[in-house]
């Protein structure tokens, strides 16, 4: 069990060679026999998530991404702060073969402008909280996906509305390639700007490794 600032997530341990799947595989191959236990559980206990829920929230995601086009290569930016969306998002844009861009949202206004510029993302996801925001750190008018949506925004589709764009579709996993970028994680460079640190399908797996089971 690992406990993070919102969430305690329950990780069983991967049994074979992770130097040759993706992270999405990974996950799915852990999983296949614990689908009836909890894989998430806010601190307060309110929410609860088991692991076939889970993937089932990952899959309809992925089909939402694969609906709007998103393929091997394409980036979307993830500002959230601790949310469940945030693992749902990483696992969902792996299976299609997308990269997910880390931004720290808890970063200055300029630092977050300055990352989804320099990213060149393609969709950006964030809280609605954040949306006062958005003139500010997203001037080009990137297309956005709002969690925790209450009133319709200009630019924006809620993440149920993926969801729901995802139902019924059926998306291949993409195959594991060891060199291709997966992730981006932003890293305080010597200048104060954020500077990328970018994992490949092979050394997300690694990261992952070393985080919970070593």
């Amino acid at each position: 069990m690992v406990v993070q600032s919102q969430y305690h997530i329950n990780a069983p341990e991967y049994v074979g060679d992770l130097s040759s799947v993706t992270l999405y595989d990974a996950y799915v191959h852990a999983n296949q026999d614990n689908l009836d236990s909890l894989a998430i559980i806010s601190m307060n206990g309110e929410l609860r998530y088991t692991h076939g829920e889970l993937k089932n929230m990952i899959d309809l995601a992925a089909g939402g991404f694969w609906k709007l086009g998103f393929r091997q290569g394409a980036r979307v930016g993830i500002i959230l702060n601790n949310t469940v969306e945030e693992a749902v998002s990483l696992l969902a844009l792996n299976k299609v073969g997308a990269v997910a861009v880390f931004v720290d949202a808890t970063k200055a206004i300029s630092d977050i402008a300055h990352a989804i510029d320099s990213y060149e993302l393609d969709l950006i996801i964030i809280d609605e909280t954040m949306i006062a925001l958005e003139p500010f750190i997203n001037p080009k008018h990137v297309p956005i996906v709002l969690v925790n949506q209450t009133k319709p925004a200009p630019n924006a589709m809620s993440f149920l509305d993926l969801y729901r764009l995802g139902a019924g579709v059926e998306v291949i996993p993409a195959p594991f390639e060891k060199g291709r970028p997966s992730v981006f994680i932003n890293s305080s460079g010597t200048t104060g700007l954020p500077k990328p640190i970018v994992h490949t399908d092979h050394s997300i797996n690694m990261a992952v490794f070393r985080q919970f089971f070593l």
